[in-house]
């Protein structure tokens, strides 16, 4: 299946166990896409310096919207969209319609996962239903890693078409592959 790179996003750490939160072994940290549950910087949206996919092309972009005092508690991601998404079970190809310029990962980052997230052809992500809506280890739903995240595509796949059908969140779910710095805790 064909993926794109999508680029880089500081997140703030999100360990578990915390209030409200996933309480699925092995979970002990959330590292989703969606920025519910794990999120980005204060006021990163209003500095306009993202992509199409609300992400930044280069790893200095990303940590320019993290305040110097704050950068300790935040660690550095990368995305990889599959293209395709789902919609009420259906599978249909994602035609990029606009140019992406983000900068190849280096060889400092670690693939965590993947998320089934809502988004797809749409600007931006939602939310990540294994950790915004705790369907993590929910019967039917396949396991979890210790980051809250599919750990294989496969997985990944088959848990976006299950989301499309049954709408914890409404709109089409895509897979991205989830990727951390190895400096940013990985």
């Amino acid at each position: 299946m064909d993926r794109i790179f999508i680029g880089y996003f500081p997140k703030r750490r999100t360990p578990i166990p915390r209030p409200g939160a996933v309480a699925t072994e092995p979970v002990d940290e959330i590292c989703s896409v969606s920025d519910c549950v794990a999120s980005g910087p204060e006021g990163w949206r209003e500095q306009e310096k993202h992509n199409f996919y609300e992400k930044y092309d280069r790893p200095e972009s990303a940590w320019g919207v993290v305040p110097a005092g704050e950068r300790g508690e935040f660690a550095l991601f990368a995305y990889r969209l599959l293209l395709v998404e789902y919609e009420d079970g259906r599978e249909e190809p994602i035609e990029p319609w606009w140019e992406l310029t983000a900068v190849p990962m280096g060889g400092s980052f670690v693939r965590l996962g993947w998320d089934a997230v809502v988004g797809g052809n749409q600007h931006g992500f939602g939310c990540s239903p294994l950790s915004c809506n705790n369907r993590a280890g929910e019967e039917g739903v396949p396991a979890v890693n210790r980051f809250c995240l599919a750990a294989t595509e496969h997985d990944a796949i088959e848990m976006a078409r299950t989301f499309s059908v049954a709408k914890p969140e409404p709109g089409p779910y895509c897979v991205v592959e989830v990727w951390r710095e190895t400096g940013s805790g990985a």
